[in-house]
């Protein structure tokens, strides 16, 4: 009898195990693949949202069979071809330098170099059009007059790769330049003691171990360069420089009446063209075992530069002009000038008092604080909850985690107009009204930023041994008293840059906010393209100049955060 007990207080045990990961996975299934059927259903309609219509092919003939749509692949091959160029060729540089070797000043020009992260996309690319824009850009009006010709038209293709080059560089620089910092010397050691010369070391040891970081990376620019659409909305869309983002944005918005249905096949499309390179990594490298930072043998270690340590600094202090500081002082300076262009006419102050005096603007910031405080919360207790059980869900199925594990990850993959589109079609089936509301807007926020507040989680709960979970079980509390009382207090730096990066991730986003934000109430990038759209360019500079100040902040308490918490680390060690 004792025994029939025990065997069903065990059943119980595991059912409620189970209860809660296979719950979550629904929900995380139902936010992140849903809107991508549904998107695929409206594709496939011969209707747009809301309309009776029936299921046909034709959308798809109309996209394959059109010469537009090869113009437009033509030109995302391009741009991805030459964002993974100035990957290999400088990001990667950029990263060794101030990751592995003794450069004066790296700490100064990684914190810089990836502040770009932390500033919403429309301003940078606010800031190209002005600098490079024909015969009143700055860049132009200086080059002009000391070279005699003009070095830049940013409103071409050209200038897109360009925008897209220089922004690239800062999430490049920020994922890279830590593998190359974490890796273990000694492994490298290792391999020269035993004869291997510097460069074999390098093609036989380093980068084998690097690979699969330095290969999301490149997985992650590629799905950066597809999705670009402030850029190639603000640069390339008057040159006719067609990009899948922009047409999409195009035909939902400048088409009367909207195609939805050819917008949704054309999402379906772009997300199709990156799901090989997505699978490739998950299955391929996510099966395979690599270490790359040692156990009690760790051992850090940087290069010495030698003779080309000038040569190098002097390199990163022209990536931090081109990226961080002409954009920035372009938008500074642009908020005091009279007339953008006209720097005969003077500075001024009236634009800032128009900004701060025009309840709108004021609205749409203070829209994006609260809906980005509240997406980031939801997104913090959502990921929270997701990596506790990919990390330390040892009694939760394996086949559980690895598809909750994906499924968090997958919105990375998809471009945020995509994902915006998406949305709306599961709004027209939602059950409550959720199109064109701020609880809309917050939901697809939420899914936007989960890819990144659920690998920041997992990397700081999979650093903590389950040992110390077990001995607050054995002294008798509770899961939930467990998780406030020991486990929060060890990961709260982590969970503070989580958050951080994912108020950041929604108070610079455009191309999810562009399709979703409720009339009449506008968010920060939608007001910012407003203005840009009805000419007033100088009040485009005050509200960036307002916006990047808490941004600047964000970046240094993420860095505070960071260095916190591997000084924790090293000590507990």
């Amino acid at each position: 009898m004792a025994i029939a007990d025990i065997m069903r207080q065990s059943r119980r045990r595991t059912s409620t195990v189970l209860t809660g990961p296979v719950l979550l996975l629904v929900i995380v299934a139902v936010l992140t693949v849903s809107p991508v059927l549904l998107l695929a259903y409206g594709g496939l309609r011969d209707a747009p949202i809301g309309a009776p219509g029936n299921l046909t092919l034709d959308n798809i003939s109309r996209l394959v069979l059109s010469s537009a749509w090869l113009v437009i692949l033509e030109t995302a091959v391009i741009s991805a071809s030459a964002v993974i160029g100035g990957f290999l060729v400088g990001g990667v540089a950029l990263a060794w330098l101030v990751g592995r070797t003794n450069l004066p000043g790296a700490s100064f020009f990684e914190a810089v170099l990836t502040l770009p992260l932390y500033i919403p996309p429309i301003m940078m690319a606010v800031a190209w059009a002005m600098l490079g824009a024909p015969r009143v850009g700055l860049l132009n009006v200086i080059s002009r007059e000391t070279l005699g010709f003009e070095v830049l038209d940013v409103y071409s293709h050209t200038g897109v790769i360009w925008y897209l080059l220089v922004f690239s560089v800062a999430f490049q620089l920020s994922f890279a330049a830590s593998a190359f910092r974490t890796f273990d010397a000694s492994l490298e050691e290792a391999g020269r003691v035993s004869g291997a010369r510097p460069f074999r070391v390098l093609v036989r040891i380093v980068v084998p171990l690097l690979f699969p970081i330095l290969s999301g990376v490149f997985l992650y620019s590629l799905v950066r360069s597809f999705e670009a659409f402030e850029g190639p909305l603000l640069l390339g869309a008057q040159a006719g420089v067609d990009m899948i983002s922009v047409e999409i944005y195009d035909l939902v918005q400048n088409r009367l009446p909207p195609d939805y249905p050819m917008a949704s096949i054309m999402g379906v499309f772009s997300v199709l063209i990156v799901l090989p390179l997505t699978w490739y990594q998950w299955h391929v490298l996510g099966r395979r075992s690599f270490t790359v930072l040692g156990a009690r043998g760790y051992k850090s270690g940087s290069y010495d530069l030698g003779v080309w340590k000038i040569p190098a600094f002097l390199l990163c202090v022209l990536a931090t002009v081109l990226v961080v500081f002409l954009p920035i002082s372009q938008l500074v300076l642009g908020s005091f000038t009279r007339f953008f262009g006209v720097f005969e006419a003077g500075f001024t102050l009236d634009h800032y008092s128009s900004v701060l005096h025009n309840g709108q603007l004021l609205r749409a910031l203070r829209n994006s604080a609260v809906l980005g405080t509240i997406g980031a919360t939801l997104a913090l207790l959502l990921s929270g909850l997701v990596a506790y059980v990919i990390a330390r869900g040892r009694t939760v199925p394996r086949w559980v985690r690895i598809t909750l594990n994906f499924l968090s990850w997958l919105p990375l993959t998809v471009p945020g107009i995509v994902l915006a589109l998406g949305f709306l079609w599961l709004y027209a089936f939602a059950p409550i009204p959720l199109y064109a509301t701020r609880v809309g807007l917050v939901i697809a926020y939420v899914v936007l930023v989960l890819p990144l507040a659920a690998r920041a989680m997992v990397g700081s709960l999979s650093q903590i041994s389950a040992d110390i979970e077990e001995a607050g079980r054995v002294a008798g509390s509770g899961w939930l008293r467990t998780v406030v009382t020991i486990l929060i207090p060890l990961i709260w730096p982590s969970a503070m840059v989580a958050w951080i990066l994912a108020f950041v991730g929604i108070f610079r986003d455009l191309s999810t906010s562009v399709l979703l934000v409720p009339p009449g109430q506008p968010v920060f990038s939608t007001a910012l393209l407003e203005l840009w759209g009805v000419g007033k360019i100088e009040e485009v500079c005050v509200l960036s100049v307002l916006a990047m100040l808490p941004m600047v902040v964000a970046r240094y308490l993420v860095g505070r955060l960071q260095g916190y918490e591997m000084r924790m680390r090293s000590t507990s060690r």
